[in-house]
């Protein structure tokens, strides 16, 4: 799995100052060793590399245990004093980055810089859980001391030229955003000096293609990185289990003034926002397990934040509220429940355990932890006594439905519980929603108004078109009607369109499951409404692992409801199946296109794919239009493997990338895939004349 490391939240905000290369030459006491910086070349003996790495690793570790992360002795073996502009520290745990922080261009010196360096790594990484304790024993720790800070001063293109990969990390500054990758990221991710500048600018939250353009200012600069597992001694004093923070009396008092607290709430009274006699501090979950005497069901509300984490007593009274609301809507008489069985769970201590696919369950105890997977939007936690640490993560990944191991994340947190066993399943469950889906993108991507929008079909299909053929498959941009309706109307108008119609898009809303077949029976639009097949969206769904009908996932998708007036006006009477796709990998891909030819194969009658996509997004017009020839050629190979290699590492944002894949994929298992014609290409500077940031659009054939 790719990681990218990054300033911690204060680095962020540090100015970058170019510091003139330092001549420096001291010696240590009694061992006549020597530490130089030469011309901005820093160079270490080894015993002073490994004095450091002590150092660090105790920094570290004390910080993490919260104690004053300071050097008792400063000399570090003649190697403290040695000037330094930044300084890095990342640990990591089976080779999995867990956290790293530090910062560049403050001239310091290298004992002050491992200082600030190792503590916000312990604290500061808002990417990830603070480090507990328990992972101490079971992580390396990695010291980059940082020289060398270079402009780069070459324009466009050839500023690749001036990144060395192995010798180099690099900087990018642009208009208040800012973002810093080691040199150790561009090697281990096998990057090119294009991939490694696209990026360091989409880690400082910019579009990839910027680092060619004059506003963004890049930096390059070197660092001597050493390291291994946490010195024995530091590792060892994080063995120490974390205490219990609210143990069985305080437990049970919490339980009990939360039951009252839901009484009086159900009722319309004031309830007490602090439980009197009940300590307060920062968990990182809570759950409720509300039982009504008599009655078979259990209802449950909970909450979870591992970063940042959650104030004890104020979650608890949220909970309650929620608790006492729920209640309401379920009441079976108007005075409502007169007593509450009451089990409570809460969460600390948060540790990471790798994926489902790698996991690293070393220092998990299933008497004193819950176990907790997560993958997107869907999570389960578990907490159960009895199994073992292996039978928990197989069920937790099976409640929460992981499709991809290496992307579902394991973690474990420390429990205090006045019940057992327990779990919480938060997942996406499919919404079959209304049988007409509304025209909800009318007014935004095209004219609400039925005789404005018939006016714009004429004039995107007016003048002659070569004769329709008969293809398999079409791609077609998404945006605007104005934007890119011209491209999308040039490149359907060449197909022969059957009957049957199913549209590929990517997701681009978070609602609904990743995979989703729209189950209505009909899309409504300004002109009249489309039909859908339900039956075989049915089909589609009920033979194909991961794909569901769900109409949340389809509720403001715009990718399919835009095509569907350029469809109506050439094929009224055509039925069109819509499917969303979210993330996934190729593997998953080509589950989906097997699918997909399985239960097409058995039709009798054509079926036209339409891939509903966009080519990159917001980049220069120049630089735009040279990202989308290299993806449009990707395309032309025939190779969907291939093409999706390329467009991926080349971080080109083609959003129906995986569309096209899917696809492509089916031609090929029916031998259909033979040949890619371009209908079409455009950005939106051929509208609005504005080349500073386009998005490009493509149309193309395939068969």
């Amino acid at each position: 799995m790719r990681y990218t490391l990054s300033m911690g939240p204060h680095c962020r905000r540090r100015s970058f100052r170019t510091i003139a290369p330092i001549r420096i030459t001291s010696k240590a006491r009694g061992n006549s060793m020597e530490t130089t910086v030469e011309a901005g070349i820093l160079s270490l003996s080894d015993a002073q590399k490994s004095t450091i790495h002590r150092a660090a690793s105790e920094l570290f570790a004390a910080a993490v245990l919260n104690l004053p992360a300071r050097l008792s002795n400063r000399d570090l073996s003649g190697a403290g004093g040695t000037k330094v502009i930044g300084a890095f520290v990342s640990v990591k745990r089976q080779g999995r980055l867990r956290s790293c922080c530090g910062f560049l261009g403050e001239e310091t010196t290298v004992a002050e810089a491992i200082e600030k360096a190792a503590e916000r790594t312990a604290t500061d990484d808002q990417r990830f859980p603070r480090v507990s304790p328990l992972e101490l024993p079971y992580m390396e720790l990695e010291t980059w001391l940082l020289h060398s800070p270079k402009l780069i001063e070459a324009k466009g293109h050839d500023r690749a030229a001036a990144v060395e990969i192995g010798k180099h990390g690099v900087q990018v500054a642009r208009a208040g955003n800012r973002g810093l990758l080691l040199p150790s990221v561009a090697t281990e991710a096998k990057f090119t000096p294009e991939q490694f500048l696209q990026q360091v600018c989409m880690k400082a939250g910019l579009p990839p293609s910027l680092w060619v353009e004059d506003e963004t200012q890049l930096w390059t600069f070197e660092g001597l990185e050493f390291g291994g597992p946490i010195e024995a001694g530091a590792a060892k004093e994080g063995a120490l289990v974390p205490g219990v923070p609210y143990p069985g009396e305080i437990l049970d008092r919490i339980a009990k003034g939360c039951a009252d607290n839901i009484f009086l709430l159900y009722r319309g009274a004031t309830a007490s926002y602090v439980l009197n006699g009940c300590p307060d501090g920062n968990v990182a979950g809570i759950a409720l397990f509300i039982n009504e005497p008599g009655t078979p069901e259990t209802m449950e509300v909970s909450k979870m934040s591992m970063r940042p984490l959650m104030p004890l007593q104020s979650s608890l009274f949220m909970l309650c509220q929620g608790a006492a609301a729920a209640l309401k809507q379920r009441a079976k008489t108007r005075h409502g429940p007169q007593s509450l069985n009451l089990a409570i769970a809460i969460l600390f201590d948060p540790v990471m355990h790798g994926t489902v696919a790698a996991p690293d369950l070393r220092g998990f105890d299933p008497t004193k932890r819950a176990l907790l997977v997560a993958e997107g939007q869907n999570n389960a936690w578990l907490y159960d006594p009895e199994k073992t640490a292996e039978q928990l993560l197989e069920d937790a990944a099976k409640a929460a439905k992981v499709t991809t191991p290496e992307a579902a994340g394991v973690f474990s947190l420390g429990i205090c519980s006045s019940g057992k066993p327990l779990s919480v399943v938060r997942t996406v469950e499919p919404q079959i929603g209304p049988t007409v889906r509304g025209a909800n993108q009318a007014g935004r991507f095209y004219p609400a108004d039925k005789d404005e929008l018939n006016a714009t079909l004429d004039k995107l299909f007016e003048g002659d078109a070569p004769p329709a053929e008969a293809w398999p498959a079409v791609m077609m941009p998404h945006a605007g009607l104005q934007y890119s309706g011209k491209v999308a109307a040039d490149a359907l108008r060449r197909v022969k369109i059957p009957s049957t119609v199913i549209v590929l898009c990517p997701k681009h809303t978070p609602l609904g499951v990743e995979w989703a077949v729209a189950p209505n029976e009909e899309w409504a639009l300004p002109t009249g409404n489309v039909p859908s097949d339900p039956a075989l969206a049915k089909e589609l769904a009920t033979t194909i692992d991961g794909l569901e009908l769900d109409g949340a996932a389809h509720h403001m998708e715009h990718a399919i409801e835009v095509e569907l007036p350029l469809l109506q006006r050439l094929a009224p009477e055509a039925k069109v199946v819509g499917i969303a796709i979210g993330a996934g990998t190729y593997a998953r891909l080509e589950k989906l296109a097997e699918g997909l030819a399985y239960v097409l194969d058995k039709r009798k009658d054509d079926v036209l794919f339409v891939i509903s996509s966009d080519m990159n997004h917001f980049a220069t017009d120049e630089e735009n239009r040279l990202l989308d020839e290299q993806a449009l050629a990707a395309l032309e190979t025939l190779d969907p493997h291939k093409a999706f290699d390329a467009i991926m590492d080349k971080r080109i944002s083609m959003c129906g990338v995986r569309p096209a894949v899917v696809v492509m994929e089916t031609l090929k298992r029916w031998n259909r895939l033979n040949k890619a014609v371009r209908t079409g290409y455009a950005t939106t500077a051929d509208t609005t004349g504005d080349k500073s940031r386009v998005v490009g659009y493509a149309g193309m054939l395939l068969g």
